[in-house]
């Protein structure tokens, strides 16, 4: 690999100059992204609920309907939209100008 070393000193340079907190969650004081847990495990169990006693097949058809009800939704209301970013962001951007 051609400037690996350079690469390496750039990344602890970059490293040494962000704090603590932009590291990871368990610096961080808030809740990031609205999901506060340590592993995708978690995040999947809050969200599975009662079907985790399912057959694994049922499980699988359950999570893949709703991620396909939850794409088709945002894609109606993404399609009405002429903005290019989310109306979150849009409206947090309108606040700060």
């Amino acid at each position: 690999m051609v400037g690996n070393k350079d690469n390496k000193q750039d990344v602890l340079d970059f490293l040494s100059r962000v704090p603590f907190e932009h590291w990871a969650n368990a610096h961080f004081l808030g809740s990031r992204y609205g999901d506060m847990c340590s592993s995708i495990v978690e995040i999947i169990n809050s969200r599975v609920g009662e079907e985790r006693f399912l057959p694994i097949a049922s499980i699988s058809d359950r999570i893949r309907s709703r991620l396909m009800n939850q794409f088709s939704e945002r894609r109606t209301c993404g399609n009405g939209r002429s903005s290019l970013i989310c109306p979150t962001k849009e409206n947090k951007l309108k606040e700060k100008n």
